[in-house]
């Protein structure tokens, strides 16, 4: 019964506070912080483009770095077949 009671007081009291939730005023936004998180949001946006341009160079940059490997190990074994 206790158990009971103390959810019946629980929830008469959660009822009775979102009743009364017209009381205290919304709070107004504030055009300093709007501002800001803009301000912020950009910046995202900017350093997620810089992100992909680098990802894209690094991996230009890994694969002429591997072509030319190949490049030189041919030209080599070349050389030293006509060497011999």
């Amino acid at each position: 019964m206790k158990q009971i009671s103390k959810i019946i007081v629980l929830a008469v009291f959660l009822h009775a506070v979102s009743a009364l939730a017209w009381l205290w005023p919304s709070p107004t936004p504030d055009p300093e912080k709007e501002r800001l998180q803009e301000q912020v949001q950009q910046q995202r946006r900017s350093t997620g483009d810089w992100q992909i341009v680098a990802f894209v160079l690094g991996i230009g940059c890994v694969i002429t770095l591997v072509a030319g490997a190949a490049i030189g190990s041919k030209v080599r074994r070349a050389a030293n077949e006509r060497g011999q």
